[in-house]
């Protein structure tokens, strides 16, 4: 009997939670095309954008990933007018480490290995539908894209494909001039 009480708690707490996730997905990426979509005031030559930071984890521990970048509004038109955010992000992994140590003057080499080399990042393309799946492009990697259905909650954006965990912050930003007329 405990175990049929565990099970249907579990499964109207995923049930509450897909459902409450769905919700927060539309109403999150809804405001942040809005405000991206934005057009500049006249005076200033800026434009809205939105920032946005990726972490991935795996299931096998190989590696986990930070990614941070800037998504613009662009439009398809093809069938049907729709909105939805795209751009480009850095990404690092922690696989990926070198050297910051130091060498003294006629002395030897102290190496101190810092992860996720700033010297060794790939260059990932982002595009996030208004219901919140999102698709990712390996630009250093032959353009690879793969399709992560996604779900919100607090205003995040995470999705599990493959054994990948990810999660996207987003943050409203401008970029440009915003100087006097």
């Amino acid at each position: 009997m405990k175990k049929m009480t565990v099970a249907l708690v579990s499964s109207l707490f995923l049930f509450s939670a897909n459902s409450f996730a769905d919700a927060t997905c539309q109403a999150l990426m809804s405001n942040l095309i809005a405000y991206a979509q934005m057009p500049p005031a006249s005076c200033n030559k800026h434009y809205n954008t939105i920032s946005v930071e990726m972490a991935t984890n795996r299931n096998d521990m190989k590696y986990v990933s930070y990614a941070s970048g800037i998504l613009y509004k662009k439009k398809k038109t093809i069938p049907v007018i729709s909105y939805f955010l795209e751009g480009d992000a850095n990404q690092q992994f922690s696989d990926r480490s070198y050297d910051i140590g130091t060498t003294p003057p006629g002395g030897i080499h102290v190496p101190i290995m810092q992860n996720f080399s700033v010297k060794n990042e790939d260059l990932l393309g982002l595009n996030i539908k208004p219901n919140g799946d999102f698709t990712y492009t390996l630009k250093s990697w032959g353009n690879a894209k793969s399709t992560v259905s996604g779900a919100c909650i607090n205003n995040i954006l995470y999705g599990v494909k493959d054994g990948t965990f990810y999660t996207l912050s987003f943050k409203k930003t401008k970029l440009g001039y915003t100087g006097p007329c």
